[in-house]
């Protein structure tokens, strides 16, 4: 029964993880398309920028859960050492800090526009 629910936290980790990415990627493709479509006002480019900022950082934090779940699974399942579950847990507070910046720096910049 443990190595079914190692097995299982290692498939949804890793299910999670690769959503974060996909999302991050999507991100980047619309920074890109609002880059080349906006005007050439320095505004709506900050604007655009710090939304892709608050996007990646967003992803940051579902891509470091995703990867604690699976790091998790690994230590219950494979005997990986605890302690590495700090890695995944920094970039999500990394990312949560980020975004927590990034989304108060965006509402500054629309207020100014």
């Amino acid at each position: 029964m443990r190595e079914w629910a190692a097995d299982g936290l290692i498939i949804v980790g890793a299910l999670t993880a690769v959503g974060g990415a996909i999302n991050a990627t999507f991100a980047y493709m619309r920074y890109f398309r609002q880059r080349d479509a906006a005007s050439a006002d320095r505004r709506t480019r900050a604007i655009a920028s710090m939304e892709l900022v608050y996007s990646a950082s967003l992803a940051a934090v579902i891509t470091g859960g995703g990867i604690a779940i699976l790091v998790l699974g690994l230590v219950i399942g494979h005997g990986l050492q605890p302690w590495t579950l700090s890695m995944p847990g920094s970039l999500m507070a990394g990312g949560a800090f980020n975004a927590l910046f990034s989304r108060r720096t965006l509402e500054q910049l629309r207020k100014s526009a």
